[in-house]
């Protein structure tokens, strides 16, 4: 594999991005998959047009004239023109003249897409187009590490990468809950401020603990179940995507325990879909990310009301002092005979005495 500059790497990985949010597109119903007709096609495009900068040829100003510049580097005719052209019919007509496509021609613009960038890229940069790691758009430090980790044990330990991708799912939506809370456990999203639910320990049988413990869990799962609904993930991808996890247990001292579930076999396109929708989950979350710490807030409010409370006191202390200093020192009045006076308004000296 070749080497690949950190910013074609870089274009790389937004190509992919966007790819993966134009191929989702395409698959809602219609009409609002035809947007994804000018989402491939500029995705298409922006490709393209990588590979002509890094071929160090002049970008074309038509998009058909982009077989025909890098026929001359690629040393043979670039792939997937016919349907490319077929393709760029169906965007033109929809874009100028109105004309909706079907799905069937939407399907198979997608199609055509992804052969064209997953064919290619190879061929063009060196490297397949997924292996460039979309990693770097999960905000989470933590997600980050368990999604590389993951990757890394893929495919010899199947079981323990996909409890890292398990944790790095948690993660990623953790680190967004957390980072938006109204004391320092309790996030914006909880739907009961004392979201920590307990069993009673007196006065129950072993029977009643036992329903209590799965009244509370089954609280908890539907809590977070409708948290990430909220939140914009489909739960129906969450839903296959929690299908391929194991069973994952942890100890107290923070250990972990990965426990597949019999039957479960796992292919590359399960750990990429896995893998994916954690990424695409991430970026959708940061489409619109805030921080908001209601805990620390009313802290900074306490602090400065104390310091406001502060200053007011010592301006007290010192306009007393400022006061007792006027009257307690001795100066000349008006004939500089030194008994004890006041300035008045207009700056004389009037005695004290009367």
């Amino acid at each position: 594999m070749t080497m690949v500059d950190p910013d074609t790497m870089r274009r790389l990985a937004l190509i992919r991005i966007l790819l993966m949010r134009a191929e989702n597109d395409s698959r809602l119903s219609i009409p609002f998959s035809f947007d994804s007709v000018n989402r491939l096609h500029d995705v298409a495009e922006m490709f393209l047009a990588l590979a002509a900068q890094h071929y160090h040829v002049q970008i074309p100003r038509e998009f058909n004239e982009y077989w025909s510049c890098l026929e001359t580097p690629l040393g043979r005719p670039l792939t997937y023109r016919a349907q490319m052209q077929k393709f760029n019919k169906i965007r033109v007509n929809l874009k100028h003249y109105g004309v909706e496509p079907s799905q069937t021609e939407i399907d198979s613009a997608r199609q055509t897409v992804h052969g064209l960038l997953y064919d290619e890229c190879p061929n063009i940069f060196g490297l397949a187009l997924e292996d460039v790691s979309l990693s770097n758009f999960v905000t989470s430090t933590k997600a980050r590490g368990f999604l590389n980790s993951a990757s890394s044990r893929w495919p010899a330990d199947p079981t323990e990468a996909f409890a890292d991708l398990d944790e790095a799912f948690t993660e990623t939506v953790r680190d967004y809950e957390m980072r938006k809370v109204v004391t320092p456990r309790v996030s914006i999203f909880d739907t009961q401020e004392a979201s920590d639910l307990t069993v009673p320990r007196v006065g129950v049988t072993s029977a009643q603990a036992k329903f209590y413990t799965a009244v509370a869990q089954s609280i908890k799962a539907l809590e977070y179940e409708i948290m990430i609904v909220g939140l914009g993930v489909d739960l129906r991808r969450y839903g296959k995507f929690k299908s391929l996890m194991p069973t994952v247990f942890y100890n107290v001292l923070g250990g972990r325990s990965a426990i597949d579930r019999p039957g479960i076999v796992r292919r590359d396109q399960d750990f990429e879909f896995c893998r994916d929708f954690i990424i695409s989950t991430a970026i959708h979350l940061a489409e619109f990310d805030y921080d908001f710490d209601l805990y620390e807030l009313y802290r900074d409010a306490v602090r400065a009301d104390r310091e406001r409370k502060a200053r007011e006191a010592r301006a007290q202390v010192e306009s007393s002092g400022k006061l007792v200093e006027r009257f307690d020192l001795p100066f000349p009045g008006k004939n500089g005979d030194g008994r004890l006076g006041h300035r008045d308004g207009a700056g004389d000296v009037s005695d004290l005495r009367g």
